[in-house]
């Protein structure tokens, strides 16, 4: 089977350096019209199912990319909560917890935000989908609209990475990661591959 992944459409707050955990920040016009783009071409790509964290600017990217299909919502895919971090600028974090920072200046995804979610609860419910995906059929392929933090969770999953080497890159908006399940073994895959087979 084969597996999709891709950052939701950019958002206000993350232009403006703040964070955003679960807040339920839409999505920018600019980054949905992107989206749109990035949904025609990607109609040569016969997907089977679309999922989306249920956070809203995930959930605009979905319909923008795949309009006129059904998205399925999963919870899974929701962003980290960062607790009391929310909604405050990452230059204003980072002064005041410098502790909770790798020297790429990414947040050590060990650390826990008061109030927020520990990495390893984002581990175990993000761990289950991907378990879930693997027992899918091997004709099938799945795309998920999801969050910077979750996609750097799955890679490190799949991809056999240590956490702070994923977690000291930034992941673009709108950029598919694809991969092919078989033989119980994850490998990654282009998109040209795919477009390949059709």
């Amino acid at each position: 089977m084969k597996f999709t992944m891709i950052r939701h459409a950019s958002t206000a707050y993350g232009l403006s350096g703040l964070y955003m955990g679960k807040l339920d920040i839409p999505a920018t016009q600019e980054g949905l019209n992107q989206a749109s783009e990035l949904g025609l071409s990607l109609q040569g790509i016969r997907f089977t199912d679309h999922v989306s964290s249920p956070l809203l600017r995930a959930r605009m990217t979905a319909e923008k990319v795949f309009p006129n299909r059904s998205i399925k919502i999963d919870d899974r895919l929701r962003e980290r909560d960062l607790g009391m971090w929310a909604g405050y600028s990452k230059k204003e974090i980072r002064d005041k917890y410098p502790e909770a920072f790798l020297p790429s200046g990414f947040i050590d995804p060990y650390y826990t935000p008061e109030n927020g979610e520990p990495i390893k609860n984002m581990i175990s419910r993000v761990k289950k989908f991907v378990i879930d995906i693997e027992k899918m059929n091997e004709n099938d392929h799945v795309v998920a609209i999801t969050h910077n933090g979750v996609i750097r969770v799955i890679r490190c999953l799949i991809e056999n990475h240590p956490f702070q080497d994923i977690f000291s890159e930034a992941e673009p908006h709108l950029t598919p990661h694809s991969y092919q399940y078989s033989d119980n073994t994850w490998s990654t895959i282009s998109l040209n591959y795919i477009f390949d087979e059709f």
